[in-house]
């Protein structure tokens, strides 16, 4: 018994490490969406020119930013549901739903996740326009977003069920 708590207090640790590190990097890579857009305004209004690689550069870390706030969201389970049936059930029945959730959503990234890998051998050999990147930087970021988010639901079972 001991062992299992002291299993689920390490994989809490590594849960809000995780976290803590995804909220770090997606707030710098807001600063650099902001910093290339502006960059990208001022070049355009001020100097006449345009930076041919910005545009394609922002989207590609808005990508990368939102497929790191799905893990971080899942974790505080703040994304949006729709919990009228939970509610409408009593309250020790509640935990079940939440943990029905959990599984479904387990599952949904699961698919995610093996399903990306097609994409990337599809888009082998495709290198982005102004960036010397593969297109597949983008669907990388699904790989990340939706391994780290299996992590964090998983850990969510060993933790005890949060009534929102």
């Amino acid at each position: 018994m001991r062992s299992g708590s002291n299993a689920g207090l390490f994989v809490e640790k590594i849960s809000s490490m995780i976290v803590r590190l995804l909220e770090r990097l997606i707030g710098l890579l807001f600063i650099a969406i902001a910093g290339i857009t502006m960059g990208q305004v001022l070049c355009r209004y001020v100097f006449r020119f345009s930076l041919t690689w910005s545009h394609e550069l922002v989207v590609l870390l808005f990508i990368w930013t939102v497929w790191l706030c799905i893990p971080v969201g899942l974790d505080r389970q703040s994304h949006l549901c729709m919990d009228f049936l939970k509610n409408k059930v009593s309250p020790s029945m509640q935990p079940w739903f939440t943990r029905l959730y959990l599984t479904l959503s387990l599952l949904f990234m699961v698919l995610i996740f093996f399903l990306t890998f097609p994409v990337l051998k599809a888009f082998e050999g495709i290198f982005l326009a102004t960036i010397s990147l593969p297109v597949q930087v983008h669907y990388y970021a699904n790989i990340v977003g939706s391994g780290l988010s299996i992590f964090l639901l998983i850990s969510r079972f060993f933790r005890p069920v949060k009534q929102r």
